[in-house]
Formats: C-alpha cells, structure tokens, sequence
C-alpha cells in the first residue's frame, strides 16, 4: 500500500468515528429535550392542581380527590424526591403556607431548568 492510500483509508476512519460520536451526542442531547419538555408540562399542571388545592385549604373551591389524584400520579413520574416528600406534606396538612412553599419551590426548579434568573418576589 501505498502512502496514499493509508492517508485516505485514516481519513476515513476518522470520519466515521466522528461520525459516530456525534450521533451518540446528539441523541443524549435529544433525550434530554424531552425529559425536560415532559417534566416542565409536569410541573405546570402540578402548579395548577396545586393552585386548585391551595384554593380548597382556603374553602374558596371544591376539589374532587380524583383531579388531587392524578395530579399526584403525574408528579410522582417525573418530580424530585424532596419535591415529591413536600407534595406529601401539602396533601396531608392541607395548608395554604405548605403548599404556597411547594408551588415556590416548583417555580424556582421550573426557571432553573429553563436557565432562567432567579428573583425574589416580594410576597415569597
């Protein structure tokens, strides 16, 4: 073999190498695309049941426990663990400074995950 043909022959291991890890890296980047798009649409219908909840502990609404169901259901496939342990907490000592503390916590993780700053509101 010639020079030639073992310069044309390395460029073409090269080039399907970096072929290959650019499809490994790509796919990881994929996968954590919709990770993210799952558990932010999570989080924001958690915020909302959240909402809803907060609204009973108030006696402003009326709730059925199938909606605080499967608002747990979702939460849980796609929550932290201490996310997960507060949800519990709000459940069962249903008070409005528990679960405004969650929903303070969800959207600070929500912006976080967004890379977006965090603030300080002024009622937080």
């Amino acid at each position: 073999m010639e020079i030639k043909d073992w310069l044309l022959l390395g460029s073409m291991v090269i080039v399907t190498g970096g072929w290959f890890v650019n499809s490994y890296f790509n796919r990881k980047n994929e996968i954590a695309k919709k990770k993210l798009d799952y558990r932010l649409e999570a989080l924001t219908q958690t915020i909302e049941s959240l909402l809803d909840i907060r609204n009973l502990a108030e006696g402003k609404s009326n709730i059925s426990e199938d909606k605080i169901s499967k608002a747990h259901f979702v939460f849980q496939l796609y929550a932290n663990k201490d996310e997960l342990k507060m949800f519990d907490n709000c459940i069962e000592n249903l008070t409005k400074e528990n679960i405004q503390k969650l929903i303070f916590l969800l959207r600070r993780r929500i912006r976080a995950e967004l890379d977006l700053p965090y603030f300080k509101l002024k009622y937080e």
